[in-house]
């Protein structure tokens, strides 16, 4: 039995495959394809997080394969491929926009989980460890930027998590000048009261470990 594998072990495998191509090998081949135009390749998510995270991801892609492995990132991927069978809306829906600064071109490109074409509203899915305190700035503010990538009319946060599921609705998208703001001024980290301590950079970062963040 040793030398078999379990089916549960070869599903694992090929849910992993499909994970690493959808958010590392995608995301690095679009982003060498559009610097070699001239462009800066800034992803959703990026804008929505510390500013190292980006550098680090690029000195240390074995990092970002490792998150891979963790079992509430494949259990929110689950919960992603679940709501994609049963919603009956478009899933992963890339988008992206030009943003010239001060003679720079910058590109930013993002996906949806899931976006009703019908009424133009883009949802957001999230596992979480409690739905407590929720909707969460970093979410609120991902959902926003979204809004203006696809142009939509509003969005939604589905939050899931071992006690209780919960549902938000936003409208207010983020304008030109604020993500020409944001761009201009990233932060470091973005989130001060939570973002260090959580990162799975914090002990590479010279700021984490020299205590300033």
């Amino acid at each position: 039995m040793d030398t078999l594998s379990l089916q549960g072990e070869l599903v694992l495998r090929k849910l992993i495959d499909a994970m690493r191509k959808k958010y590392i090998d995608e995301r690095d081949s679009y982003r060498k394809n559009y610097e070699n135009e001239g462009y800066e390749v800034i992803f959703v998510h990026e804008l929505c997080e510390c500013s190292r995270k980006r550098r680090y991801s690029k000195l240390f892609p074995e990092i970002s394969m490792s998150k891979l492995l963790k079992p509430n990132i494949i259990r929110g991927e689950l919960i992603h491929l679940a709501l994609e069978n049963v919603s009956n809306m478009k899933a992963n829906v890339r988008n992206e926009k030009k943003v010239r600064i001060n003679s720079k071109n910058f590109l930013i490109v993002g996906s949806v989980d899931l976006y009703d074409e019908n009424c133009k509203r883009i949802i957001e899915v999230k596992n979480v460890r409690s739905v407590v305190n929720t909707p969460f700035e970093h979410h609120i503010l991902q959902a926003r930027i979204y809004l203006w990538l696809l142009d939509a009319r509003d969005a939604e946060l589905w939050y899931f998590a071992s006690d209780g599921v919960k549902f938000y609705y936003i409208n207010n998208s983020c304008t030109d000048d604020e993500i020409r703001e944001i761009i201009r001024n990233p932060s470091t980290p973005r989130w001060p009261q939570w973002e260090c301590n959580m990162c799975e950079y914090n002990q590479l970062c010279e700021l984490k470990m020299q205590g300033i963040k």
